[in-house]
């Protein structure tokens, strides 16, 4: 499973990076800064699962997760944000992000979402 990081936080895809590569899953980790590279790593890989931060510098997590859900629906996106605020997750919800979670509570769930999916292959 190719999974993508996209947020403009280097300290946070390192974090994510590391615990990843400490559960040892059978992924393939690509990253991005911002969403522009997001969008041409997309267009080159097959991303199954994206892990999506909101707030970045230029177009926001939100629009990306829009065009994600519209040209490729089948990708897992996990919205993975500082800002939980009722806006936000209302607006994730109705664009068809799969998971909404939050920094600062919801780190150590990333794993076992990709776990359940990478078992949804098989």
């Amino acid at each position: 499973m190719k999974v993508l990081i996209v947020d403009d936080s280097a300290l946070m895809r390192d974090r994510l990076l590391k615990m990843l590569n400490e559960k040892k899953l059978e992924i393939s980790i690509l990253e991005a800064s911002d969403v522009e590279q997001a969008r041409g790593i997309l267009k080159t890989n097959l991303v199954e699962l994206i892990i999506l931060d909101i707030k970045m510098k230029g177009e926001n997590g939100i629009e990306l997760l829009r065009e994600v859900k519209k040209t490729y629906p089948k990708i897992i996106v996990v919205m993975f944000t500082n800002y939980p605020y009722p806006q936000f997750s209302k607006k994730c919800w109705a664009l068809g992000v799969d998971y909404f979670l939050e920094k600062s509570h919801d780190f150590e769930m990333i794993p076992g979402i990709i776990e359940k999916n990478l078992q949804k292959q098989f």
